[in-house]
């Protein structure tokens, strides 16, 4: 937040992460991450947070872009 300039900026992010929510993207890597790790929902306190760090591909992050950019307007 410290390098925001205004509340559009604000918007523009925050708009962003939710359109990577409702796209779908966080339960998509989650799950992937659960089928790769044969890790069930139960043991979400064994799930390495490294493994959800990359960026979700250029597709989905054009995506979130521009629905999110359409989410702040």
């Amino acid at each position: 937040m410290a390098y925001l300039d205004s509340e559009d900026q604000l918007a523009a992010v925050l708009g962003r992460e939710i359109e990577h929510v409702a796209l779908n993207h966080c339960r998509d890597r989650l799950i992937q991450v659960l089928s790769d790790q044969h890790l069930s929902a139960d043991d979400a306190d064994k799930l390495d947070i490294e493994l959800f760090m990359p960026g979700y591909g250029y597709d989905n992050e054009f995506a979130a872009d521009r629905e999110g950019v359409k989410l702040a307007m």
